[in-house]
């Protein structure tokens, strides 16, 4: 099936954020230096912010995701252009493709090779049949679909009808009940978000919301805290921040609530 893909977009870029982007390895580069928080970031503390996230999200999907389904398709919905997805579940054992709304991600992640496919498509128009994968992954996808159109209720519904009844839908996601969450809400409602950290569709959502749009679906649904830590943080604070989650991960595996990023699975009925 052919990609169903938009034009590119093309838009005037000023001179500040024509500048060379601050290098990162593992997370998404510092290009727009016209918000406070990219000028006061760097790309060392995204890399090392990056790397700890994935060994905590390796360590979940581990115990959460491939003990229920050992095996099988995994549909990674809003793929972008990294294929990190690809390190969480072993190509001998899961075939995996992805779907993105963007052209240019969807021929970079193509051009690298490490998903059986990809194709366009959105997350309330899944281009799969129905009851068609074993896995549903979504990365920090929810959060932007709540501004400026809700389509968080129909894109968890698409999601449910492709996947088959015991597989898993997993998700990452920044947590409002987290102070740095509540911040970015609050910046949203006074629509200061561009001003402060340069996007206009991101909105925390909280643990409630969460399992209240899963539940229809699921009755197996389990919420785990993966990091307290916030990427902007210098990194002797993100360091000691992880510190404490590992002294106290016996009670923040029983109280995950407020976590900076959340991860949650449901089992489909």
């Amino acid at each position: 099936m052919e990609p169903a893909l938009g034009k590119d977009q093309v838009r005037a870029v000023s001179p500040a954020a024509a500048r060379k982007p601050k290098p990162v390895v593992h997370g998404t580069p510092i290009t727009n230096y016209d918000n406070l928080l990219d000028r006061l970031s760097s790309g060392e503390r995204f890399d090392y912010f990056a790397r700890n996230l994935a060994a905590a999200e390796e360590r979940l999907v581990a115990a959460h995701v491939r003990t229920v389904v050992p095996s099988g398709v995994v549909l990674n919905v809003g793929c972008g252009r990294h294929g990190t997805e690809r390190s969480l579940f072993p190509p001998d054992r899961y075939g995996i493709f992805g779907v993105d709304v963007s052209e240019e991600s969807l021929r970079i992640l193509h051009a690298g090779g490490t998903y059986e496919g990809v194709l366009g498509g959105s997350i309330t128009q899944l281009p799969f049949p129905d009851a068609c994968a074993d896995v549903v992954y979504l990365r920090l996808i929810l959060h932007h679909l709540v501004a400026p159109n809700y389509l968080l209720h129909d894109g968890l519904a698409e999601c449910f009808r492709v996947l088959r009844s015991g597989g898993v839908l997993a998700l990452v996601e920044p947590n409002s009940w987290h102070p740095i969450g509540a911040m970015m809400n609050l910046a949203h409602h006074l629509k200061l978000d561009m001003a402060v950290h340069g996007t206009d569709d991101d909105v925390a959502l909280s643990p409630r919301k969460l399992r209240a749009e899963l539940a229809p679906y699921s009755s197996r649904i389990s919420m785990h805290a993966m990091t307290y830590a916030w990427r902007r943080m210098p990194i002797g604070m993100q360091a000691f921040v992880g510190r404490l989650q590992d002294r106290g991960r016996r009670l923040t595996e029983r109280v995950p609530h407020f976590a900076h990023t959340l991860f949650v699975a449901a089992v489909k009925d």
